[in-house]
């Protein structure tokens, strides 16, 4: 859970082009880190103890998956939450519900979906999911199976 008295630590493990969008959408709510490479989000996060890691698809080379997995296996960071997030990819339906099932069983806290908002008008909601995300006391407990594909809680 995060202090209100202090903004929020986020690491960002997203591709130079991904990590400009996600950069407008959340510095004016949350202190942010970047982290281009799998060995460099692993350090940062263990350093900063960020209170969110958020990890886009594309991330150093597509090894999202890895990174996740690599933060789960980490006793130092693994309660930290985990953000997967779809900025940039166009994807079809099915392959972007079969992501976010995947990042559940892997531990992820929350998939929020970028794209969908996007085309639903609401793309400035990402910064309130998150924030919301990370006011929650246990957010990895509840928030994933209570929110749908594109980061609308239902």
């Amino acid at each position: 859970m995060v202090p209100a008295s202090k903004p929020a630590k986020v690491l960002i493990a997203a591709t130079p082009q991904s990590r400009r969008r996600l950069n407008e959408l959340l510095s004016d709510h949350f202190e942010l880190f970047h982290a281009a490479t799998i060995k460099q989000a692993l350090k940062s996060a263990r350093e900063v103890q960020p209170h969110a890691i958020i990890c886009t698809l594309t991330f150093d080379d597509s090894r999202m998956f890895d990174f996740l997995k690599a933060v789960k296996d980490d006793s130092l960071i693994s309660s930290i939450p985990f953000i997967t997030c779809r900025e940039a990819s166009a994807l079809p339906k099915v392959v972007a519900e079969s992501i976010e099932t995947a990042t559940h069983y892997l531990g992820s806290t929350l998939y929020l979906d970028l794209i969908r908002l996007n085309e639903r008008g609401r793309g400035n909601e990402g910064a309130l999911l998150v924030k919301d995300c990370l006011l929650k006391p246990n957010p990895s407990k509840s928030w994933h199976r209570s929110t749908s594909l594109d980061g609308v809680q239902t």
